[in-house]
């Protein structure tokens, strides 16, 4: 993968690699080993992560069947990433349904686990960004950090309401209307309005910025002119 002054390459495992990796994230319990298929490893995963991801009891879930604890977890995962939508739609959706939405998010991968042969398998290179550039040009070349020369990548970009670039169209009666409506500190807004509310601030930003330019140079040309006056007399001189 090609990047601008350093490659950036994409990593390749091995089963091995992986358990490891879940062992030490605490993903994966200390029993798993490499021989072990990953159905298996799956289902060991699941019970020891499920009472964590759940809030429910170690003996509660040793209690529970293979099912119901992937099916509990699916409706966890779904309604964490369809936040906006009443959690208790879940109950009445089919596995099919809810791996779908997780899918779409984007904001999950523990429902679909298995041997993974590298990095672009696991779909490419992720870019974490903090905050919204002024221009545009500043955040489609992060964007363009995650997939390069066809290889696999995906970006996601985090704000705050605090952020200058936001309040420049999203200020106090914002905050004031996002409370009314319960929302709290902390909680995830996500909407394409929001989205292109951006986009358009951005784009005033910018010809905001192409005007103090365009003034700058107008009057450097004027100090350009006197210049140019100066030195002919001095070399007159």
């Amino acid at each position: 993968m090609a990047g601008r002054g350093t490659d950036i390459k994409l990593a390749k495992f091995t089963p091995s690699d992986l358990i490891d990796h879940w062992k030490r994230t605490d993903l994966c319990p200390r029993d798993v080993t490499v021989d072990m298929n990953i159905d298996d490893v799956t289902l060991k995963i699941y019970r020891h992560i499920a009472a964590k991801e759940l809030g429910i009891s170690k003996s509660d879930v040793h209690s529970m069947s293979d099912a119901d604890i992937r099916r509990q977890l699916l409706e966890h995962w779904w309604a964490t990433c369809c936040w906006w939508v009443d959690g208790d739609k879940a109950s009445s959706m089919k596995d099919e349904k809810l791996i779908d939405d997780i899918d779409k998010s984007g904001a999950c991968m523990l429902h679909k686990l298995r041997f993974y042969e590298g990095v672009e398998d696991m779909g490419g290179l992720h870019v974490i960004a903090t905050e919204r550039h002024e221009a545009r040009r500043i955040d489609n070349q992060l964007r363009g950090r995650s997939g390069r020369q066809g290889d696999k990548g995906s970006t996601r970009f985090f704000l705050s309401l605090e952020d200058d670039l936001m309040k420049m169209f999203a200020g106090p009666r914002t905050l004031q209307l996002l409370s009314k409506m319960g929302m709290k500190e902390g909680v995830a807004i996500e909407h394409s309005m929001l989205t292109k509310a951006l986009t358009k601030a951005q784009r005033k930003v910018e010809e905001r910025n192409f005007l103090v330019r365009k003034n700058i140079l107008e009057y450097d040309e004027v100090m350009d002119h006197q210049r140019h006056v100066f030195y002919d007399l001095r070399q007159q001189v």
